[in-house]
């Protein structure tokens, strides 16, 4: 398997050291931040016509929309935008960008043509025409212009802390680096009815990223939260790169769409309605995750990768993979487009195989072993395999083969007693399939130092004629040895006995009540460990 280590060390050299090839020294990009009449126009009419997902946070200034264009809820404008959500897909980014194409309201003039990519989703040119006509009447009968200039302080607000907080990082230059370079310039056009989410709209030489608000403090929409405001940027600019080569490659996209079945729940609670969606969200926290690794580390890279994961995108770590091989191989790839059909195969690959295992998890470890337990997504698979590493800079390798057997359910859990205290491990499980495999998500963790669990299923027999008292005991964990003590009105020890002995003989010399407790004990480095006491072994002799 692909040693992740290794590579992640050829990143750290080579991320910002490879200059993709007929790049040369260019005059250095900004971000222009601003709100926009356009835009939030467009936000009205779907707070209104009840479209989803919104900004989810309580804000004076929606109760500020309700109270001005409430009274409009049966404008047919309202009617016609649903009408074309439903009907045609009029939703995401497209809205706003047909926003860009039109003058400032009221007016609403048609400056430039109307792609077609936006004609078809708003149901054919007739239709998106009758749109704009009533969409002007909203603007022009609720006023909107004049709700828009009173609230100029406040945008402005806004707009200020975010520019200077831009100001303390080079972000076109870091996408570029990372993506390749391209023609256009970079614009964020904060929105407070957007989802935090935002969308990217390429238009007439800039890429636009239209972004709601993350947070709210005392009903106020909080932008300017120096990580979440990076992890926005990086997220909307990254969908102008990637959106565009996802759709120039469709028909290869939907092929793949099995792949949405497994997580189609997840998916449609973080907006993503089909695999063409999942799939560009997929692949722009992958390219995020390896941003990371070079802005903040691997544990934080790490971190987000994980978080992700938990939230549906389970395929986030092979692309992450591959986010890798391609920053590590940039004189090969200058650009991100370059390396597009390796992970248009990659996808392909994975379709090949039984749907992925998921939610690896470790529910319990300790030096006896680590216990492993993970969901079948499949009913097609062969079997599983459970890999291990002992360390970031070793490859996986397999540790166990589990082939379940006829007529019963496939095993999901397994328990690797090859560990030892304080030793850090980490695991991947993969379902096999008759063209190869697929993995679950990762799971590591450091071998906690403990005590030895006490003795327990402990008996004992009395040989009068000889009078010795001979006590068994069970033990199954890794020990070093017992210690047994005689209760009475001093503790004293008996004896120390090794880690294979499991039995004592004591010799007595009257009747009378004896009473004894085990322990068990393991050394690590210079200390003795030593566990609880066993049950009191109450011995009476008569």
């Amino acid at each position: 398997m692909k040693n992740r280590f290794l590579t992640i060390l050829l990143v750290f050299l080579m991320f910002f050291t490879i200059i993709p090839k007929g790049v040369g020294a260019a005059e250095k990009k900004t971000i222009r931040v601003n709100t926009d009449p356009r835009i939030e126009l467009m936000s009205v009419v779907e707070l209104l016509a009840g479209y989803w997902p919104m900004c989810q946070y309580d804000l004076e200034y929606t109760q500020e929309v309700y109270n001005q264009f409430g009274s409009y809820w049966d404008h047919p404008v309202l009617r016609k935008f649903v009408n074309m959500w439903f009907m045609f897909g009029f939703s995401e980014e497209i809205p706003y960008a047909l926003m860009l194409h039109l003058s400032d309201p009221p007016e609403l003039l048609i400056k430039t043509n109307i792609p077609k990519y936006i004609l078809d989703r708003a149901g054919g040119e007739k239709n998106l025409y009758e749109f704009i006509d009533l969409l002007r009447d909203f603007a022009k009968k609720s006023q909107f212009k004049e709700f828009y200039e009173i609230n100029q302080a406040f945008y402005k607000e806004h707009v200020d802390k975010v520019t200077e907080l831009l100001s303390d990082k080079d972000y076109a230059q870091i996408l570029e680096d990372f993506f390749g370079p391209n023609r256009y310039g970079y614009a964020i056009i904060l929105s407070p009815l957007v989802y935090e989410k935002g969308y990217s709209i390429n238009f007439s030489g800039q890429i636009y990223c239209i972004i709601g608000p993350f947070a709210s403090i005392d009903r106020k929409p909080v932008f300017d939260e120096p990580e979440a405001l990076s992890r926005q940027v990086y997220h909307v600019f990254s969908q102008s790169f990637i959106q565009p080569l996802t759709s120039q490659n469709r028909e290869i996209v939907v092929t793949h769409s099995k792949l949405m079945n497994p997580i189609y729940n997840e998916m449609m609670m973080q907006g993503c309605k089909d695999w063409q969606a999942a799939f560009n969200e997929h692949l722009i926290l992958s390219a995020m995750t390896a941003i990371f690794l070079n802005e903040k580390g691997e544990e934080e890279s790490e971190k987000f990768l994980t978080t992700n994961y938990n939230l549906g995108f389970i395929y986030i770590d092979y692309l992450y993979d591959l986010m890798l091989q391609y920053s590590s191989n940039r004189d090969i790839y200058p650009t991100y487009a370059d390396f597009y059909p390796h992970i248009l195969d990659a996808i392909s690959y994975l379709c090949e195989q039984p749907y992925a295992p998921r939610n690896l998890s470790i529910v319990y470890a300790s030096d006896n072993g680590v216990q492993l337990a993970w969901n079948d997504n499949s009913s097609d698979e062969l079997g599983f395999m459970v890999y291990r590493r002992k360390s970031k800079n070793e490859a996986f390798v397999p540790i166990s083969e589990l082939l379940p057997p006829n007529n019963t359910p496939f095993q999901v859990c397994y328990r690797d007693e090859d560990v030892f205290e304080d030793e850090w491990v980490e695991y991947r499980v993969a379902a096999v399939g008759k063209y190869g495999e697929i993995f679950a998500n990762r799971s590591s963790i450091k071998i906690p130092v403990k005590a030895p669990l006490a003795p327990r299923d402990i008996s004992w027999k009395y040989n009068a004629e000889k009078k010795i008292i001979t006590i068994f005991w069970k033990y199954l964990f890794k020990v070093d040895g017992f210690k047994i003590y005689s209760i009475g009105e001093e503790r004293k020890l008996v004896d120390t006995l090794s880690s294979d002995s499991y039995q004592i003989d004591i010799k007595i010399e009257e009747i009378g009540t004896y009473r004894y407790v085990i322990t068990a004990f393991k050394k690590v480095g210079e200390k003795i460990i030593e566990s609880i006491d066993s049950p009191i072994i109450t011995i009476n002799i008569e």
